[in-house]
């Protein structure tokens, strides 16, 4: 049986954590059930974080578990209907074109669609974007090891990646500034909430058990997500193969406190 992490749902990292540790579910969900981790950080201050404390507790309950040999991951973004990532899932600089494709297609027929081409090919007077476009360091592609952690940006003070991918906002950003006329909702009314799923081979022998760890001890017990709960994937500049590509899951629309209305003249 592989060893893998998958942190789809609560059922599903209970069963990863089951098969990497050989204990039963219900033995799992024993040990961490009558732990008040809040308590005990007010109390005794442990001198590790919360992942950390409740992995070291099943260890000391079962043994240090097996090596995972797969993990999956979450890419969040937001992209055309229908996208099928035939060419896998790209880093930043090898999709640029196709992210501009997209933005231009939008507002083809619109005062806006010339504005934008002159910044594509004049450049985007936006800090953020010539950051990362240029340097390989910020092409990811990124990913979540826990889905639910797509549905709490702002509370774990992550990006909102279903509101908006990073660049995109970043050329939105760009032209409110330029031209004084947000295209932010434009741009995300023509779009699709997308969460595309995708294995790895575990490179770090347990990272992750960690964050999965406290997924499961927050799912059983009822308590709020939090950002322990959950670790990003850095491809490092490298694509994401289309065949570790596992689902491709197309999301109710979701609303996005960040995104700005659409200023007309």
């Amino acid at each position: 049986m592989v060893k893998i992490i998958d942190c789809e749902s609560p059922e599903s990292t209970a069963n990863s954590l089951s098969g990497l540790f050989g204990c039963s579910i219900s033995d799992l969900a024993h040990q961490l059930a009558d732990v008040n981790v809040e308590r005990i950080y007010e109390e005794d201050n442990p001198d590790c974080p919360p992942d950390e404390f409740l992995f070291r507790r099943l260890v000391s309950a079962f043994g240090p578990p097996e090596k995972p040999e797969d993990t999956c991951w979450f890419h969040l973004t937001r992209t055309f209907s229908g996208n099928r990532f035939s060419e896998g899932i790209l880093p930043l600089g090898m999709a640029l074109d196709a992210i501009w494709e997209t933005i231009l297609r939008t507002f083809e027929q619109t005062e806006h669609f010339p504005r934008l081409q002159s910044m594509k090919s004049d450049g985007v007077e936006d800090y953020l974007y010539r950051l990362k476009v240029p340097n390989p360091f910020h092409w990811g592609p990124y990913a979540m090891l826990v889905r639910e952690s797509a549905f709490h940006a702002h509370k774990i003070g992550n990006h909102d990646y279903l509101g908006l991918p990073e660049i995109i906002e970043d050329i939105c950003n760009a032209y409110l500034h330029k031209f004084d006329l947000s295209i932010h909702t434009d741009v995300a009314t023509a779009l699709v909430p997308c969460i595309v799923k995708f294995i790895t081979k575990s490179e770090d022998n347990f990272h992750g058990i960690g964050p999965a760890v406290y997924y499961y001890y927050k799912c059983i017990r009822k308590e709020p997500f939090s950002w322990n709960a959950n670790t990003c994937y850095d491809a490092k500049g490298r694509s994401i193969p289309p065949e570790s590509i596992l689902k491709i899951e197309y999301l109710p629309e979701i609303h996005n406190e960040q995104m700005q209305p659409i200023a007309r003249k």
